[in-house]
């Protein structure tokens, strides 16, 4: 038994330790760990999350191997959402500049206005990630 076996460790020696573990485990030896280290599930053939004392989840391999296959394509589903919506905006974006030029404004007002969003969208991301929920800096 390991209870939080990496919790003061640096990365290097961490992965040593899991590595260790993990040998023991191949040998036929049953290990089991405590942690709050979620990357664990990588190394694990099941996952049994306690809450107030009580098992709120039984998870074993085939079911962890869905997960991270499920997160896996939700996040590539995402990044198709994020870069058609970009798509969509710089299309915009090219059909506002075509307004702008027939109107008469010229390349360093239309530059200038461009700079003036990118800037007030910078700098609203870092208002939201600095007052983020759990955000340490």
């Amino acid at each position: 038994m390991a209870d939080e076996p990496t919790g003061n460790l640096d990365s290097h020696t961490a992965r040593a330790v899991w590595n260790l573990l993990q040998e023991l485990a191949e040998d036929g030896k049953t290990v089991m760990v405590v942690t709050h280290d979620h990357e664990v599930t990588g190394f694990v053939d099941r996952v049994i999350n306690l809450a107030d004392g009580v098992i709120v989840s039984d998870i074993g391999r085939n079911s962890l191997l869905m997960l991270n296959l499920f997160s896996t394509f939700a996040l590539l589903l995402s990044g198709v959402l994020v870069g058609s919506s970009v798509a969509s905006m710089m299309a915009r974006q090219v059909r506002e500049i075509g307004v702008m030029k027939t109107v008469g404004a010229t390349s360093g007002q239309i530059a200038g206005m461009h700079l003036a969003m990118m800037l007030g969208l910078g700098v609203g991301a870092l208002v939201l990630k600095a007052t983020a929920p759990g955000y340490v800096q």
